[in-house]
């Protein structure tokens, strides 16, 4: 039989590097001021240990005089100063400067140190900050002692789990409802695709032809809040009238509301897509406009006591993951994302993004680029900028059109700069008419 090895990262999964951050790399029962703890994260060899006042501290882990493993041989850690194995170099360990060469009289030069990270101790956990581009922390970690007056809170637990699969892969794969109906086959319900509109919204004529010939069988509907590639809005209102026009009296209808839901809640006259509105259940995403670095997201669902899954004696709490798991980090960072800034705060956020999305919309038909959004959606619609631009802005596409997300963090300057290049390198036509332009906007594109 064949051993395979595991798969390649270049046939796996995009190379997407490392996203800035604090990681966790030791317990802190683990790291001692008498010995290094060497530690492979980040695709680096590290070590962490704790200098003379005790705080811990992660270092690379290779001698920067002849690249020697520095908790290799006889390496060691004595009085605050890491002593390198071989030649015996010392080195402070709250500075990484070299303090001592034992067979030479020449002065130290500054440049000779060890590459010291910025490390902190966060509820016994030592994390290392990590930057792609070697960039100072600009937040600190999250500490349960932020939570001490939440009873309902508990001691987190470890485990040690080895995976070859790239770690944002995996958490992608939570939330990949896509990946788990084609690999897995998901619940084993045959699926119907409904026509879309120009703008990407559900088509509810064809919804009713469709759904009207499995009156037999109840129905599931995936109401879109905020597709993929416009950010078109399906109205939930209207898919209940589409389902009573074709006779479906036993219906479900989810609001997959990852992207838009909270911009649209902040919304008046948006779409029907809410509970009240006649949702049975409703999905947002934490990681895309609340901004937690960790992919995550809240489900909300209207049922009975009766209907909800029973309660797991050692998590305190019920079970309602399809995977029995769940991330207590993710639940720390919706709270703080969700306390942190208040509901007018959020809407603000909304507003301003929403404002940029116009802005963005107007500089690109004003040089004659056609640009397009639906109502209320910080996505912008563009055609396909051409190699040159895009090389600098590598924009998602689909069907020759580029899509632009106006997050609360994208600004108007950045929206400049892309228009300067587009005018530039694009060949925009400034100027273009408007008759002209209002043609380029959607007709049948395949959303």
């Amino acid at each position: 039989m064949i051993a395979l090895q595991p798969i390649p990262m270049k046939y796996r999964s995009r190379d997407l590097g490392f996203p800035k951050g604090w990681y966790a790399v030791a317990d802190s029962a683990e790291v001692t001021g008498t010995a290094m703890l060497p530690v492979n994260y980040l695709d680096q060899q590290l070590i962490v240990y704790r200098d003379a006042n005790g705080r811990a501290q992660v270092a690379d882990a290779y001698c920067p005089h002849m690249g020697a493993h520095l908790a290799s041989h006889d390496g060691c850690i004595t009085d605050g100063r890491i002593v390198f194995p071989f030649h015996k170099w010392s080195f402070d360990a709250t500075s990484g400067q070299c303090v001592n060469i034992p067979y030479t009289k020449i002065m130290v030069p500054p440049s000779v140190k060890l590459t010291i990270h910025p490390t902190c101790e966060v509820d016994d956990i030592v994390m290392m900050w990590y930057h792609p581009k070697g960039e100072a922390p600009d937040y600190e970690p999250f500490s349960r002692s932020q939570l001490n007056t939440e009873a309902s809170w508990v001691l987190h637990s470890t485990k040690d789990l080895v995976s070859t699969c790239p770690f944002q892969d995996l958490f992608e794969n939570l939330f990949d409802t896509a990946h788990v109906q084609q690999l897995h086959g998901g619940v084993g319900l045959p699926t119907i695709v409904v026509a879309s509109s120009a703008t990407g919204e559900i088509d509810y004529d064809d919804l009713v032809r469709q759904v009207g010939r499995h009156r037999s069988r109840p129905a599931i509907v995936v109401a879109n809040i905020g597709t993929t590639m416009p950010e078109a809005v399906d109205d939930v209102t209207a898919i209940h009238h589409a389902l009573d026009a074709a006779g479906i009296t036993h219906r479900y209808v989810h609001s997959d509301a990852a992207l838009a839901g909270i911009p649209l809640a902040t919304v008046a006259g948006r779409p029907a897509f809410d509970l009240a509105d006649g949702a049975d259940s409703i999905s947002v995403s934490g990681h895309k406009f609340l901004g937690t670095p960790l992919v995550c997201g809240v489900v909300l669902a209207r049922r009975g006591p009766g209907e909800l899954a029973p309660t797991v004696d050692y998590i305190g709490s019920r079970d309602t993951t399809i995977s029995g798991s769940r991330s207590g980090l993710a639940a720390a960072m919706l709270w703080h994302a969700t306390h942190s800034i208040d509901a007018t705060g959020h809407a603000e956020r909304a507003r301003h993004a929403r404002d940029t999305a116009r802005y963005a919309v107007g500089r690109l038909t004003s040089i004659g680029w056609p640009a397009w959004r639906n109502p209320h959606a910080l996505t912008v619609i563009l055609r396909r900028p051409p190699a040159a631009v895009a090389a600098r802005w590598p924009l998602p596409a689909s069907g020759g059109w580029s899509h632009i997300v106006c997050m609360p963090g994208v600004t108007a300057a950045q929206i400049d700069d892309l228009v300067h290049d587009l005018l530039h390198l694009g060949h925009a036509r400034r100027g273009e008419p408007a008759a002209r332009r209002a043609a380029a906007t959607p007709t049948g594109i395949p959303w």
